[in-house]
C-alpha cells in the first residue's frame, strides 16, 4: 500500500491517508520512525506493526481513560474513536474486549439512565435520547415499562418551578406552556389535562 498523503493537524500530530481509503494518527516521533512520508509505500508488515504497536495500545488508553470519569455506550465510544480515525480494525477488536470485561454495557448504561432521568423526563424523550446514544429498542423497551414513570406530576413539577406566575387563562401564555412541553416529549392529552387541572385551582 502507498501513503497517498500526510497532513499535520496539530504541532505534533499527523494524519496519515493511505491509497486503500485508510486513515490514522500519528506523533512526530512515530512518523519519522515508520518513515512516513508522502508518496512512500508502506508494507503491510510495517502497518501491522503500527496498528499492533501504536493504534490499538492508544486507543485503548484513550477509552480507559474516558471510562474512568463516566459510562459510556458503545455508539459513543465508537463515534469518539472514529473522530480520533483509529481504523475500523482497531475499534471493533477494542469495543470487543471491553464488552467481554464489562467495562462497557449498554444494557447497565441504559438502566442507571433511566433510574436517574425518568423523574424530569418524559418517556419519549427518554427513548429518543438512548436511541441516540446507540441503545438497542429492545434493551431499554422494558426497561422502560418496569419504571414508574409519572409524567403528569412531572409537568405539575414543571409548572410549579418555571410558570407559578402564569395565568393559564390567558389563551397565548397557555398556549406558550403547551408548546414547552410538547417539545419536552409530553402528549398532548396529558399537558391539556394536566393544564386544565390547574387552570381549574386558578379559579
Amino acid at each position: 500500500m502507498w501513503i497517498e498523503k500526510v497532513e499535520q493537524i496539530k504541532k505534533n500530530q499527523y494524519k496519515i491517508f493511505l491509497d486503500s481509503g485508510q486513515i490514522f494518527c500519528v506523533n512526530g516521533k512515530e512518523k519519522k520512525r515508520f518513515h512516513l512520508e508522502e508518496n512512500q509505500e508502506l508494507s503491510d508488515l510495517d502497518y501491522q506493526e503500527i496498528v499492533s504497536e501504536l493504534l490499538e495500545k492508544k486507543a485503548k488508553v484513550k477509552v480507559i481513560t474516558l471510562l474512568a470519569k463516566q459510562d459510556y455506550t458503545e455508539k459513543e465510544l465508537r463515534n469518539k474513536l472514529l473522530s480520533a480515525f483509529y481504523p475500523e480494525q482497531v475499534i471493533q477488536k477494542l469495543l470487543m474486549e471491553m464488552k467481554q470485561r464489562g467495562y462497557v454495557d449498554d444494557l447497565r448504561y441504559a438502566q442507571h439512565y433511566i433510574e436517574q432521568k425518568s423523574s424530569k423526563m418524559s418517556k419519549l424523550k427518554l427513548q429518543i435520547q438512548l436511541r441516540n446514544k446507540g441503545i438497542e429498542k429492545e434493551i431499554f423497551s422494558s426497561l422502560l415499562e418496569e419504571q414508574n414513570i409519572d409524567e403528569a406530576e412531572q409537568i405539575k413539577k414543571y409548572i410549579e418551578s418555571k410558570f407559578r406566575n402564569v395565568s393559564l387563562q390567558d389563551r397565548k401564555e397557555k398556549y406558550k406552556v403547551y408548546q414547552f412541553f410538547a417539545r419536552k416529549g409530553y402528549s398532548s392529552e396529558e399537558i391539556f389535562r394536566v393544564l386544565e387541572e390547574v387552570e381549574r385551582g386558578e379559579e
